[in-house]
């Protein structure tokens, strides 16, 4: 997989907020959580076989569900071991989209709104693949 890093998907759970405190992510019991439904009918249908899907090691993560709904297209989902966030590529660029929110004083969902999309500018390719190295997902 080293020399394939397109086919290497990181997720993880996510909010922003006008407060930017996440209390907590839960479903109607036997309902779908959240996560298998995102994996369902969001995240599956944009995977090519042999895809790889990384998560951390959240128990709501660790669905039967979301795992058959992956390996029935040929793809994996797997786990990285408890406890390290620096695997994670979500939660290194996410501390740096908080941190700008914060500092944007995001009060209302308008402005949230407003400033969540061009995000993405925060991230530039070279930055990206300096976090894929950093993380040795990738070689030089």
């Amino acid at each position: 997989m080293p020399l394939e890093p397109h086919r290497l998907v990181f997720i993880d759970e996510t909010a922003v907020t006008t407060e930017m405190t996440r209390l907590r992510g839960r479903s109607a019991r036997g309902r779908p959580a959240a996560f298998e439904l995102h994996i369902e009918t969001q995240l599956a249908p944009t995977l090519q076989p042999g895809d790889v899907v990384i998560a951390d090691n959240l128990s709501s993560h660790k669905s039967a569900h979301a795992q058959e709904s992956l390996k029935s297209q040929g793809n994996w989902l797997l786990y990285l071991p408890p406890y390290s966030p620096e695997l994670i590529l979500v939660e290194i660029a996410y501390s740096k989209l908080k941190a700008h929110l914060r500092r944007l004083k995001t009060r209302t969902f308008e402005a949230l709104f407003q400033f969540v999309a061009p995000t993405c500018d925060l991230f530039p390719p070279d930055e990206c693949r300096n976090l894929f190295k950093a993380a040795v997902y990738v070689a030089d």
